[in-house]
């Protein structure tokens, strides 16, 4: 969800807003294969891309459990970190599956 600087602002002065925790935790406690990483073991900004329903869903799992505010799976999604993986032609993927990942999450209400 897209919101205004000024809405977002306002929302945050209503009161304590949780933002939500360690994506990495999470990624690491969902038991994942090397073929989750499409051959990027070590890279989980590939997820964004190879598996958009694992970072959508620790995205649920945040709203579910009170977060008002949800990150991206973006830590290392620029062209200098995801280069060392060989994947600096895929930055602009993993920003945008990252991305579509949390619109799918659209209009759950806070």
């Amino acid at each position: 969800m897209t919101i205004s600087r000024k809405s977002f602002h306002e929302y945050l002065t209503r009161g304590v807003c949780i933002i939500d925790g360690a994506m990495g935790t999470l990624i690491d406690d969902a038991g994942l294969m090397p073929e989750d990483y499409s051959g990027y073991e070590g890279c989980p900004e590939i997820l964004n891309v190879s598996r958009p329903d694992l970072i959508e869903s620790i995205h649920r799992q945040y709203l579910d459990a009170g977060a008002h505010i949800i990150e991206t799976n973006t830590f290392g999604a620029n062209t200098l970190v995801l280069k060392e993986h060989g994947l600096d032609d895929r930055t602009y993927d993993c920003l945008l599956y990252t991305s579509d990942a949390a619109d799918e999450l659209d209009g759950v209400d806070l």
